[in-house]
């Protein structure tokens, strides 16, 4: 009878050991998986902010189209717009050396592995459209505008498409990784509530075969269990806390800030394709006389114009943080009305230019102008010269343009500063958790096991029942 006695209290040790180390176990692989998913959020969110490899893929590829289109401007106006043209060598080599980057730091993901590889085969596609285009305008071929659409629509439709899952493939990682830091911990949780049940059981059933009310042992195991299960979970919420309220917040306004600034840049570049190609890509309408109007007009709509207004529209991403601005950051929803604003004004003083699509206002009840009429051609071409009014309204639209980037690039800035800092504070909050769960664990088992093994040895030293 002693002898099974002596082999429960044996399994009994056991079990205690395993619940205190168990505990331990699990805070530093709880803590551990937090810290990890807010270090590879921020990792991510580095490639995604202003600057990071993402945005420079997608901004060297909206450069080497904006470089194409002033090559393809300068070769049909001969007084270009000033800037010098940059040819598509340096610009395809700068977006090599991007896919290569992205490459070796994300090269553990398949699809991101794909788009690089889809894009380096679409950008050279897209230069030998652009070859095309440019070959045609220099001999005065009117095709040539038809191929500078269809190569700046490949390239939006195509390649900017590959580079922006890229970065979605980014964003999406940072809001999946938050989503596991600011997980309520249940299997610690859980642990921890067997681990201190377990331990007060343990102080009964010594008690019942010493007959000792109390054993000194298991009771600092259930201390020191207490202790780290207050400490892991109150450091664990609090960091919970942090992520999903403050720093997820700011990570969701920057993943829509990119998403404008994505809608502006295709806005501004099919705007400078439409003058470039002397609005190839507009359609004119008839509107014969009605009522009270006595003249035909021609209303004409171009393709930047449909990308104005998914950047202004009531739907579009920057309408809907203009409207939730009370929810940003100050700072951040200065900047986005600031860029709201700016992006009326160039829709409005491009609406101004003395280009195709506004010549009906211009001109009410004046016949249409060929695009390709001496007469059309000469105003497009003052246009274009920086000496004119019309290269001064050209350099004013462009203006506006850059005052929005500007607005966007600093909210964009600012909300992922915001998201490091609040990120940082996340971490923080489970500065020595590794450590001390590791020595309250030990001790805990120590003690416990202890405790129940002192026990023992006074059965056999003593010779009777109970010590």
């Amino acid at each position: 009878m002693r002898l099974e006695e002596d082999w429960v209290l044996v399994l009994l040790a056991f079990v205690v050991a395993v619940l205190t180390v168990g505990v331990a176990v699990t805070a530093i692989r709880t803590v551990d998986q937090r810290e990890s998913a807010l270090r590879d959020a921020r990792a991510s969110a580095a490639r995604i902010d202003i600057g990071g490899l993402d945005v420079k893929l997608y901004q060297d590829l909206i450069v080497m189209q904006q470089n194409e289109v002033e090559l393809f401007q300068q070769r049909m106006d001969t007084l270009g717009t000033g800037a010098t043209a940059v040819g598509p060598h340096a610009d395809v080599s700068t977006v090599e050396a991007d896919l290569a980057s992205i490459s070796v730091q994300l090269g553990d993901r398949p699809a991101v592995q794909d788009d690089v590889t889809l894009i380096s085969r679409e950008v050279s596609r897209y230069t030998n459209l652009m070859s095309t285009a440019i070959a045609d305008n220099r001999q005065g071929l009117p095709v040539g505008a038809g191929y500078l659409r269809m190569a700046s629509r490949y390239l939006t439709l195509q390649t900017l498409a590959s580079a922006e899952r890229i970065r979605q493939d980014d964003q999406d990682r940072v809001a999946a990784d938050n989503a596991t830091a600011a997980a309520f911990p249940v299997p610690l949780a859980v642990i921890c509530g067997v681990a201190l049940t377990g331990l007060i059981a343990a102080q009964i059933v010594t008690a019942r075969y010493t007959r000792r009310l109390v054993n000194p042992g298991l009771l600092l195991a259930t201390l020191a269990t207490g202790a780290l299960a207050a400490w892991s979970l109150t450091a664990l919420s609090v960091s919970v806390h942090i992520v999903s309220r403050q720093a997820a917040p700011h990570a969701r306004a920057a993943g829509d800030i990119a998403q404008a600034r994505i809608q502006a840049f295709q806005a501004h570049v099919d705007d400078l394709i439409t003058r470039a190609g002397h609005n190839e890509d507009c359609l004119t309408t008839v509107s014969p006389p009605t009522g009270a109007r006595t003249t035909y007009e021609y209303p004409v709509r171009c393709a930047y114009q449909t990308q104005a207004m998914q950047l202004l529209g009531d739907t579009s991403q920057l309408t809907r943080l203009d409207a939730a601005k009370g929810e940003l950051d100050p700072e951040t929803a200065q900047q986005v009305v600031l860029a709201k604003a700016r992006a009326a004004r160039w829709l409005a003083h491009e609406e101004e230019l003395p280009t195709l699509q506004n010549l009906p206002k211009a001109r009410p009840g004046a016949e249409q102008p060929l695009r390709y009429d001496a007469d059309f051609l000469k105003q497009l071409r003052d246009f274009t010269n920086p000496a004119t009014s019309g290269g001064g309204a050209f350099a004013a639209v462009e203006e506006d343009f850059k005052a929005v980037q500007s607005a966007l690039d600093t909210a964009t800035r600012g909300e992922w500063g915001q998201y490091e800092g609040r990120g940082a504070a996340a971490s923080g909050a489970l500065h020595g958790l590794v450590g001390g769960a590791l020595l309250l664990g030990l001790l805990a088992a120590a003690a416990g096991t202890g405790g129940i093994v002192r026990r023992i040895a006074e059965y056999w030293s003593t010779g009777r029942r109970s010590a």
